[in-house]
């Protein structure tokens, strides 16, 4: 799903991005390879990936560069949230099968939504937005009547101010404001209703018509593991060919230095794991058009936060063994652990809720059936 020719781009772009150089060049990279349209609808003139597919692409785009992965991810599954919007919300949104960038603005700074006689009036503020930048559109979360919504806005009537951070360089994060915008009854969807299955879904896939959850919670997973990838290949080509300075001995002889790496082979190989279970489920319940059943969203809500953890232990181990040169800024070992540790910070990977969940469900205590999230996550 990822061709060579931007994997190439990317492995570059990710070294320009490590040395701390401003590049604009990833959104558009990733915009013309056509990796923004990987969940977008066939008839809407997008690539209708399986899910599977989608994750290996987010994966592997994320062992070249981070930010790459995380952005196809996020980007992706807002392209599922505005094929559950009305028709026509989806036809001004992919006009002429168009492939726009569409970012996700998670819990506002402040928001105000008033219904009128045409639709509804706007106003708001939502920092850190993923790919805000450079996005076409944006899905912004809000409340209405004391509701959660979405509200879907075209980028070019929002005020964008530059918030790019020293993690996900390339991102294009940006703080977003929307001043009394006014958009039609069509593009404004409750949180419940957006995220809930969709039995009268205009596509034939089926991923547009079943509850989309805990899809929604997952669909960041593989980058996660990508990124972890990624550290892990350039840590052993790194040490392969590393001669200590005092001593002058071969690094990858130190019996720590296997070891820990031994290690960090280990729990990678479980975290992949535990991802491809995520994604056979969650593919399982599209091509079934179900909802995860209890056993499944325990596991499910298990793997978020079990995935994220040891993707980011893993990393921090090969940083903390290669000693003071993990430190550098240049090191791309150190640049996949500050994306890592960004990444795994996500709310949907939040350690206490998930593993509550699991832990009430082991117990047998009631769970909630469907725990739709009540607006979109904050910074991507």
């Amino acid at each position: 799903m990822v061709s060579g020719a931007l994997m190439e781009t990317l492995s570059a772009l990710a070294g320009e991005l490590r040395m701390g150089r401003s590049t604009d060049e990833l959104l558009p990279a990733l915009r013309d390879e056509g990796a923004f349209a990987l969940l977008q609808p066939e008839s809407r003139g997008g690539r209708e990936a399986a899910w599977p597919d989608f994750v290996s692409a987010t994966r592997e785009a994320a062992s070249a560069c981070p930010a790459a992965g995380w952005l196809i991810a996020t980007c992706g599954v807002n392209a599922v949230l505005v094929a559950r919007m009305p028709e026509a919300a989806q036809e001004r949104v992919w006009p002429r099968n168009s492939r726009p960038v569409i970012a996700g603005a998670g819990r506002p700074v402040e928001s105000r939504v008033v219904a009128t006689k045409e639709g509804y009036r706007v106003d708001g503020r939502w920092d850190n937005v993923l790919a805000g930048a450079s996005a076409d559109w944006v899905l912004a979360s809000s409340t209405l009547d004391g509701r959660p919504c979405v509200v879907l806005i075209p980028a070019s009537r929002l005020d964008m101010e530059d918030a790019e951070a020293r993690v996900l360089r390339g991102s294009g994060c940006a703080n977003v404001r929307a001043d009394g915008i006014r958009v039609h009854r069509d593009f404004l969807v409750s949180a419940a209703h957006l995220f809930a299955g969709q039995p009268q879904s205009v596509h034939g896939n089926r991923l547009y018509g079943v509850d989309f959850s805990m899809h929604y919670r997952a669909g960041r997973l593989g980058a996660l593991v990508g990124a972890a990838e990624g550290a892990y290949r350039e840590y052993v080509n790194i040490t392969e060919k590393w001669v200590s300075g005092i001593g002058s001995h071969q690094v990858a002889k130190f019996t720590q230095v296997q070891v820990r790496l031994a290690e960090t082979n280990a729990e990678l190989a479980v975290a992949a794991l535990l991802l491809d279970q995520s994604t056979a489920a969650l593919q399982d319940c599209i091509e079934s058009g179900r909802l995860p059943n209890g056993r499944e969203r325990a596991e499910l809500c298990r793997n978020n936060a079990y995935v994220a953890r040891k993707s980011l232990e893993c990393t921090e181990r090969l940083v903390v063994q290669m000693g003071a040169r993990g430190l550098l800024d240049s090191n791309p070992v150190q640049h996949f652990f500050v994306d890592i540790r960004a990444m795994a910070a996500h709310e949907s990977m939040e350690w206490a809720s998930n593993m509550s969940a699991v832990g009430k469900s082991l117990l047998g205590l009631e769970t909630e059936s469907r725990p739709a999230p009540d607006s979109l996550y904050a910074g991507g």
